[in-house]
């Protein structure tokens, strides 16, 4: 158990933080795509307040990309290893097309396009946290 933490230590503290920030805000992420359904069922009021427009998948696509990026490049210069690049773009492309496919198919909230959109949304989260946990284990002992 020594050997990780003594590694960590070796890398310096924003490079540690900037993968959580990514790896937090991919959970935040589908966690919104999860309960999205329950909360308008169960709580219209959220929608009637707006607290679950579309807004938010705009918003994420903007933020995502540019903590990916400021994680990936520093780590990628570091250890090298381009599997970090193939699961981080794999990642945002699946988050766009899911954000498109709400956007393109429709909001049916138990129809198929929320289907659609909520696979490829929770597929490019995963591979967007699987990109951040690659990344921060890669620089761990560089």
């Amino acid at each position: 158990m020594n050997g990780p933490m003594k590694c960590e230590s070796k890398m310096p503290l924003p490079a540690i933080w900037r993968d959580r920030l990514g790896i937090a805000l991919s959970v935040l992420c589908l966690i919104h795509c999860l309960l999205t359904p329950f909360v308008i069922g169960f709580f219209p009021i959220g929608t009637a307040l707006g607290l679950w427009q579309h807004g938010f998948h705009k918003i994420f696509l903007v933020i995502v990309p540019i903590a990916a990026l400021l994680a990936f490049v520093p780590g990628w210069k570091r250890h090298g290893d381009h599997r970090v690049w193939y699961w981080g773009v794999g990642g945002i492309v699946l988050l766009s097309l899911g954000a498109a496919a709400g956007e393109y198919i429709g909001h049916d909230v138990l129809g198929p396009s929320a289907l659609v959109e909520l696979g490829l949304t929770l597929v490019g989260g995963a591979c967007l946290i699987r990109a951040h946990l690659l990344n921060r284990a890669l620089c761990v002992c560089c």
